[in-house]
């Protein structure tokens, strides 16, 4: 729902076991003693079935998928008109089949990162790069095309963009991402997009807290207020044209 990733927004949890869980797997008063929860949730589990179902029976335990590394980021596989890439940074493994999850190397600052991702410019890259090829108008990114998405280069932002990039990303990060157009100072959309005009975006009637973002990263980028504008004006035009078209073939 949000820019940061929040437990109480998830629906579905699995077990994800310590290691000792494993490795005392046949020492079932240690488990008890130690993790009570997690042994109930076995048995329950095996009361059920569970381990005999053919997914589950074809793990060396049923209950376990394996060790996972934690990540930074989630890359959605599939867009429609909200388009964010969800930020983790609390002790979280993300597990599932419509995302790819990342981990910022050394060479980028994991906050600048997590903020430029969640900019209207990382927006217009993923419609520019995107296949649009699915139903519904979803937009889909897979690896070739995550692995071409623009970033601006971290070394280039000062102390003072730094900390207003920053600043901006905390403003946005708790509150509930809208559509696109919305998010540009467009109303919700109708049912056929046709109270969507690009040409009524204007710089002002942008979400405050998302143009506090995208002006540092402008900024850094160099771009002209009417620049900035085009930006704008582009993605939702991306965007429209991609939901509509969606429309007429169905």
């Amino acid at each position: 729902k949000t820019l940061r990733v929040r437990p109480e927004d998830l629906r579905y949890l699995v077990l994800m076991p310590p290691k000792d869980v494993r490795d005392r797997l046949h020492d079932t008063a240690y488990l008890q003693q130690r993790y009570p929860h997690a042994w109930a949730y076995i048995q329950w589990g095996e009361e059920r079935g569970y381990h005999k179902r053919s997914t589950c029976a074809s793990r060396q335990r049923w209950w376990d998928l394996g060790i996972w590394e934690p990540a930074d980021f989630i890359m959605l596989r599939f867009r429609h008109e909200r388009n964010w890439t969800p930020i983790i940074d609390i002790p979280l493994l993300p597990v599932g089949d419509i995302m790819f999850v990342g981990v910022w190397n050394n060479d980028i600052d994991n906050q600048i990162g997590s903020s430029v991702v969640n900019t209207t410019l990382f927006v217009f890259a993923t419609e520019l790069l995107g296949r649009k090829n699915l139903g519904e108008g979803l937009l889909t990114t897979y690896g070739p095309e995550i692995v071409e998405f623009f970033l601006p280069n971290p070394a280039a932002f000062t102390d003072e963009q730094r900390e207003r990039l920053l600043n901006a990303f905390e403003q946005m990060a708790s509150r509930e991402v809208k559509s696109i157009f919305e998010e540009l100072g467009l109303p919700k959309p109708s049912r056929d997009y046709s109270n969507i005009r690009p040409e009524e975006v204007s710089l002002e009637r942008v979400l405050p807290d998302r143009r506090a973002l995208d002006a540092v990263v402008f900024e850094v980028l160099g771009l002209s207020e009417s620049e900035q504008l085009e930006v704008y004006r582009a993605v939702v035009e991306l965007v429209k044209s991609r939901l509509v078209k969606a429309q007429s073939v169905g």
